[in-house]
């Protein structure tokens, strides 16, 4: 028994006040035996010297009778005696069974706690990463769909802006080409009649310019005459044309 209760205070050490306490209990029950025997067999020896004493003294009166006595009194102090250890051997032992089933019961109260408590944890746990992960994911999602959507968008309108000014520029190319193109010579042209620009006015090189004049302006070239509706010649005093600042020349292919 004591082993065991060892065993117990090694494996839980947790119950160790409660093992003391057994030990205590069971020390004091076998001191109560050891003390109810003790206390017997003084009472039996007393009474078996008083018994001597009184069949001594009165031997010679009931020998037979206290013979009788002695040995009833002895099978009946003998049997006292038995079923008083016995009761307490029973006793002890449902105490101890008592204490035992009252420990195991609370070892396992306290095992299926801690297994639930563990369990409440883990679930908790992997609940918290299950939905911090998902709401990472969703936001993730979320983030590359809205990039997604900005840039397909913006390339969109990249597309729809590049394909309207191409679409633009052709059709402003096609519909002003005449005077977008020859540039101030026909402007010229227009207001004194002067022919078409010579088709020889291309740019060949940019350092080298094969047939344009060397001057920028409103005035029409030497070797062109300028005349009226009338059929007469235009002076500079009839006809003023202002010229615009001397820059670079420029000369575009002919349309």
């Amino acid at each position: 028994m004591f082993i065991t209760l060892r065993r117990l205070t090694i494996c839980f050490p947790r119950l160790t006040p409660l093992v003391v306490v057994v030990v205590v209990v069971v020390v004091v029950v076998k001191v109560a035996i050891v003390v109810v025997v003790v206390v017997v067999v003084v009472v039996a020896v007393v009474v078996a010297l008083a018994i001597i004493v009184v069949v001594v003294v009165v031997a010679s009166v009931a020998i037979v009778v206290v013979v009788k006595v002695v040995v009833v009194v002895a099978v009946a102090i003998v049997v006292v005696v038995v079923v008083a250890l016995v009761a307490i051997v029973v006793v002890a032992v449902a105490i101890a069974v008592a204490i035992v089933i009252v420990v195991v019961k609370v070892v396992v109260v306290v095992v299926v706690v801690v297994v639930v408590v563990v369990v409440v944890v883990v679930v908790v746990k992997v609940a918290i990463v299950v939905v911090v992960v998902v709401v990472v994911v969703v936001v993730v999602v979320v983030v590359v769909v809205i990039i997604v959507v900005v840039v397909v968008v913006s390339l969109l309108l990249v597309v729809f802006v590049v394909v309207e000014v191409i679409y633009n520029s052709v059709c402003f190319s096609r519909s002003f080409s005449a005077f977008d193109i020859r540039s101030d010579y026909v402007r010229l042209a227009v207001f004194v009649h002067l022919p078409a620009p010579p088709a020889a006015c291309v740019v060949r090189d940019k350092k080298k310019l094969s047939g344009c004049s060397e001057r920028r302006g409103l005035e029409a070239p030497d070797d062109i005459p300028r005349r009226r509706k009338s059929g007469k010649p235009v002076t500079q005093s009839s006809r003023t044309v202002k010229s615009r600042p001397a820059g670079p020349v420029e000369c575009r292919p002919p349309y």
